[in-house]
C-alpha cells in the first residue's frame, strides 16, 4: 500500500514545477555534453578528410581550414556555456501556478541564443577561411547553403557576403526566438491580468454593504442609595403636647410691714409679727 502514497507526491511535484524544471535542466546538461562531443567528432572528421597524407592539400587550404576549425570549436564552447546558463536559469525559477510556460520561454531564448551564436561563429570562421584559402569550408560541415559556389577571383567579395549573411541570419533567428519566448510569457501575464480585472469587476458590481444598525440603548443599572438613619429616640415626636414645668412658690411677705420673708421663717425679723401659713 505504500506505493499508492508515492503518486500524490509525484503529482504535487508536477504541479509546483519541481520535477519539470529538474528534468529540463538535466536535459540541457546532457545536451551540453553531447554538443561538446559532437563538435570534437566533427572537427576530427573534417581534419581527417582535409589533411590527407597521400595527397596533401595546398598550404593556403590547410591554413584556412585550420582557422575555420578553431572558430568552430570556439562556437561549440560558447553554445555549451549557453546551455549550462539556461539550465541554471530554469532551476532558479520561482514556483507559480504556471509551471511549463516560464520553462518554455527560457528554452526558446536558449535556442535562439545558441543558433545565433553558432551561425555567427561559423560565418566569421568561413569568411576568414575564404579569404585565406579562396574556398568555402562550410561544405565540409553540411552548411554550404549559406554561401553557394563562387568564382575564386571574387573571394574577397564572397567573404564579405558570407559575413553579412551569417550575421543577418543570426540576428533574425535571435529576434524570432526571443519573440516567441516573450509571446509565451506574455500569455501568462495576460491571463493573470484578466483574473485581476474579473475579480475587481465582481467586487464593484456587488451590492453595497448596508450600514450596521445603531447599538441598542441599555439604561445604566440603578445606583443603590443608603437607607436613611432612624430619628433619635431622645427627641419627642412633634405630635406630643408640651407642658412647661410648674414655677416654684413665691417667698412669703409679712402682713404687717410687708417685708419679704424666706421660707421657713416663723416671725418677721423687723416687726416681730408671727407668720401665718
Amino acid at each position: 500500500m505504500q506505493i499508492f502514497k508515492i503518486f500524490p507526491r509525484i503529482l504535487d511535484a508536477l504541479n509546483d514545477g519541481r520535477v519539470i524544471k529538474k528534468a529540463v535542466a538535466c536535459a540541457l546538461w546532457l545536451a551540453a555534453v553531447l554538443s561538446g562531443l559532437a563538435a570534437l567528432f566533427i572537427a576530427y572528421t573534417v581534419a581527417r578528410m582535409a589533411y590527407i597524407p597521400s595527397a596533401p592539400p595546398p598550404a593556403e587550404y590547410t591554413a584556412g581550414l585550420t582557422i575555420f576549425l578553431v572558430v568552430y570549436l570556439l562556437s561549440a564552447v560558447c553554445q555549451i556555456q549557453i546551455l549550462l546558463y539556461r539550465a541554471k536559469s530554469i532551476l532558479a525559477l520561482e514556483n507559480s501556478q504556471y509551471t511549463v510556460v516560464p520553462v518554455v520561454s527560457l528554452l526558446l531564448r536558449g535556442m535562439g541564443e545558441s543558433a545565433a551564436t553558432g551561425i555567427c561563429f561559423l560565418g566569421f570562421g568561413a569568411t576568414l577561411a575564404i579569404w585565406v584559402s579562396k574556398q568555402n569550408p562550410l561544405g565540409l560541415v553540411g552548411m554550404n547553403m549559406l554561401m553557394p559556389s563562387f568564382n575564386t577571383s571574387d573571394y574577397v567579395l564572397a567573404g564579405v557576403v558570407m559575413l553579412f549573411w551569417s550575421f543577418l541570419l543570426a540576428f533574425l533567428l535571435l529576434i524570432v526566438f526571443y519573440f516567441l519566448a516573450e509571446v509565451s510569457h506574455a500569455s501568462v501575464d495576460i491571463a493573470m491580468n484578466i483574473r485581476i480585472l474579473v475579480a475587481r469587476e465582481a467586487a464593484h458590481s456587488a451590492p453595497p454593504f448596508l450600514p450596521a444598525p445603531p447599538p441598542l440603548f441599555v439604561p445604566p443599572p440603578p445606583v443603590a442609595t443608603p437607607p436613611e438613619p432612624p430619628p433619635p429616640t431622645d427627641i419627642a415626636p412633634a405630635t406630643e403636647e408640651f407642658y412647661p414645668p410648674p414655677h416654684p412658690p413665691a417667698d412669703p411677705i409679712c402682713s404687717s410691714c410687708q417685708f419679704q420673708l424666706q421660707h421657713g421663717d416663723r416671725f418677721c425679723p423687723i416687726c416681730g409679727s408671727a407668720i401665718t401659713e
